[in-house]
């Protein structure tokens, strides 16, 4: 299997080191990322510039990539709750039959 690019946080406390890493490897190959503080950001936004120190840095909207997972939970946990009162409920049934 053939690795194509790489996306690394950049966040933290290692962004120099990811910056210089960026730079070693290639900006085609390894794409430095931090997350986006504002909600309502795209998901990813490859730059046309660089930043001050010579990276394109592409923020991440955190907050729109976790949401189609996030809206989801509740209809999954409804779905698992509602399938082990079922279960119990027959289970109980079974148990006042016998």
């Amino acid at each position: 299997m053939n690795i194509a690019q790489v996306c690394m946080d950049s966040g933290g406390h290692f962004t120099d080191e990811v910056y210089a890493f960026s730079r070693k490897m290639g900006i085609d190959w390894l794409i430095p990322i931090k997350g986006a503080s504002q909600a309502g950001k795209p998901v990813a936004n490859f730059p046309k510039t660089r930043n001050k120190k010579g990276i394109y840095l592409t923020l991440v909207g955190t907050d729109t990539a976790k949401e189609p997972t996030t809206s989801s939970i509740p209809q999954l946990l409804s779905e698992q709750l509602a399938d082990n009162q079922a279960r119990r409920f027959r289970q109980s049934l079974n148990i006042s039959l016998c």
